[in-house]
């Protein structure tokens, strides 16, 4: 009876670890505090907890964008990534990405200044999970260019150095969903 007692209290330790480490991810990083950080499956390096569920929403200034590079990826493999998997959403218009398994996703960039990253287990097993950077760049178009963004900043081409004597003809599309266009020149 002795021992069945211990091996209860073991077990009970155990459940109490797992749900705190699942809970210690996700939330909201305001790049205007932290521009550039680390963002990790819960435990990493080590195994990730099953069942767990983090989400984090990363908003940069407007007129900038968001940058994720993965450093190590290791999460389980699935079809269609149905089990574990790291989703990304790159803007509140883009279909979202999903990525499983051990090939590192390539660096991705958020269209406007929001993005938001999905991490998201099963109770079928686990493994080391992701570790990945983030930081922001400044949107910077140039002719040609399109956007949707509300503020964003033109490079001539060749800035810094000066435009040739040449004329030049130079366009950038702003799509901004609103039906009286307004734009300011700052």
């Amino acid at each position: 009876m002795r021992s069945l007692l211990v091996w209860g209290c073991l077990f009970v330790l155990v459940l109490q670890v797992r749900d705190t480490r699942a809970q210690k991810c996700g939330g909201l990083v305001d790049t205007r505090l932290k521009p550039n950080g680390r963002l990790a499956s819960p435990g990493y390096p080590d195994h990730y907890p099953e069942d767990a569920s983090c989400t984090w929403h990363l908003k940069a200034p407007h007129g900038e964008k968001i940058a994720i590079e993965f450093w190590d990826f290791d999460v389980t493999g699935s079809d269609g990534c149905t089990g574990d998997y790291v989703s990304i959403l790159a803007s509140e218009r883009a279909e979202e990405q999903r990525f499983c398994g051990s090939k590192k996703p390539r660096s991705i960039k958020s269209e406007g200044d929001t993005l938001v990253l999905t991490f998201a287990t099963n109770s079928q097993g686990s493994c080391r999970g992701f570790n990945a950077t983030y930081h922001v760049e400044e949107d910077f178009l140039s002719c040609g260019s399109n956007t949707n963004a509300l503020e964003f900043t033109f490079i001539s081409p060749s800035y810094p150095d000066t435009v040739s004597n040449d004329s030049l003809e130079c366009s950038v599309t702003v799509d901004h969903g609103c039906d009286t266009p307004i734009c300011q020149l700052r």
